[in-house]
């Protein structure tokens, strides 16, 4: 099934709108319409958010950009593509702490302003740990 299919499927299968997809994603509900529609391609990242969002695996999504996925280490290799020491321990970070995994996803939901406030109160919160 072609993923703009499977995307308003899901949609609807909940009774839910675009607008209400759009404001759980913090995307457009015109973009939402252009995913359905197959006229623009949502990024990994935002299909996670989807599987999430329908308590459904991210495999049944993300497979239809990548073809079938045979294991979730192999999943992580589509989210960052870099080979740098960074994305390597931030892909074994998420891989071995959903709750983070999940905080940060949601995170990555809220509007810029919150993400920024987020962030000075995360960095401040570890400084002071160091500090002890």
């Amino acid at each position: 099934m072609e993923l703009g299919n499977k995307l308003r499927n899901l949609r609807k299968e909940k009774e839910w709108t675009q607008e209400y997809i759009g404001a759980k994603l913090n995307i457009s509900r015109a973009t939402i319409s252009k995913f359905e529609n197959g006229h623009q391609i949502p990024n990994i990242e935002v299909l996670i958010r989807y599987a999430e969002l329908f308590d459904i695996d991210s495999d049944y999504l993300i497979s239809e950009l990548t073809g079938p996925v045979q294991s979730k280490e192999k999943r992580s290799s589509y989210l960052v593509n870099s080979k740098d020491h960074d994305s390597l321990l931030l892909q074994d970070l998420l891989k071995n702490n959903p709750r983070l995994k999940k905080l940060l996803l949601e995170i990555d939901m809220l509007p810029p302003k919150k993400q920024q406030q987020i962030n000075e109160m995360l960095e401040t919160f570890i400084r002071g740990i160091k500090k002890k």
